[in-house]
């Protein structure tokens, strides 16, 4: 549920389809950078497979400056 409790920080990810669909309205802020720091965690001796191994190769690729392969 919406409600009018004021401005929030969200991901665009997130609330995309409420913004397209008009029940909330993306607002830019000068001057703030929100960019934050993601970590990929597993334990030692394994390595990721499946999404999450896909998942950790994407966000390798983005971080090297590659664009994202579309499927």
């Amino acid at each position: 549920m919406i409600a009018g409790a004021g401005p929030s920080v969200l991901s665009e990810l997130a609330v995309r389809g409420d913004i397209a669909e008009g029940r909330l309205i993306g607002v830019d802020v000068a001057g703030v950078d929100l960019t934050r720091d993601l970590r990929a965690v597993w334990p030692t001796g394994r390595r990721p497979v499946g999404p999450a191994a896909e998942l950790v190769a994407v966000a390798r690729r983005a971080v090297a400056g590659e664009r994202p392969a579309r499927t």
